[in-house]
């Protein structure tokens, strides 16, 4: 989906993650939902849950390794200095990796005018780098993209659609992305670990818009409209 300007209004959502981004992760292990195997969506994308494990050897050489209940693990990426990654799969079940090495965010993906997998930098000063495909149903493979969501001077995000070249600005904010993804009230969030705690919600509309995104921060609550 495209995600327009943004409008802020006052409204309170709240919304719990679907699928894979339900559970719990860390910088090194990640879930998402997927279908059948590395390159094959002929299921469809909500086959079942993947699992991502950042593996590190005592030389500091780091793998990403994808695995599933009917796919057995996968080197998906490897180098050094690799501290924390974040994973999903386009529409054609190819792996989208964004992940920290030597303090650098980087996104791993397939770039379809050079036919292979491509390694780019984010943004300056991108941290905590997350990815998800926006929504995963069958009805809505030719709106869906790929969401690149990053915290810098606030939280931005990039989409597949842009070949990640453009950042979209959503809001003010200082924390921690921890995990972004489709939502029971199919609202698409932004979880951020703050002080106070912060969430955003951007919903998969037939416009490509977005009516809500929501910060809960102890006080009034806000929302971001039309984004």
């Amino acid at each position: 989906m495209a995600l327009p300007d943004n409008v802020i209004i006052s409204s309170a959502m709240s919304a719990n993650f679907i699928g894979g981004r339900a559970r719990a992760i860390t910088d090194v292990l990640d879930y998402e939902t997927g279908g059948t195997d590395i390159g094959d969506a002929s299921d469809g994308m909500q086959v079942q849950v993947w699992k991502g494990e950042l593996i590190e050897d005592e030389f500091g050489d780091c793998d990403i390794i994808l695995s599933s209940d009917l796919t057995a693990p996968v080197v998906v990426y490897s180098g050094a200095g690799i501290t924390e990654f974040s994973f999903t799969f386009d529409q054609n079940m190819r792996p989208v990796i964004a992940f920290v090495q030597a303090d650098v965010a980087k996104l791993y993906w397939y770039d379809s005018s050079v036919a292979d997998y491509v390694v780019t930098n984010i943004a300056v000063g991108a941290v905590t780098p997350k990815v998800s495909l926006d929504d995963k149903r069958a009805h809505q493979d030719d709106k869906s993209d790929v969401i690149v969501g990053y915290v810098a001077d606030g939280l931005y995000f990039q989409m597949q659609r842009d070949r990640y070249e453009i950042s979209y600005f959503l809001t003010n904010v200082c924390g921690k992305l921890m995990k972004i993804g489709m939502t029971n009230i199919l609202r698409f969030m932004f979880d951020i670990k703050t002080e106070p705690y912060s969430v955003v919600n951007l919903p998969p509309d037939g416009a490509y818009g977005v009516s809500d995104c929501l910060t809960f921060d102890g006080n009034d609550p806000y929302d971001v409209d039309d984004l």
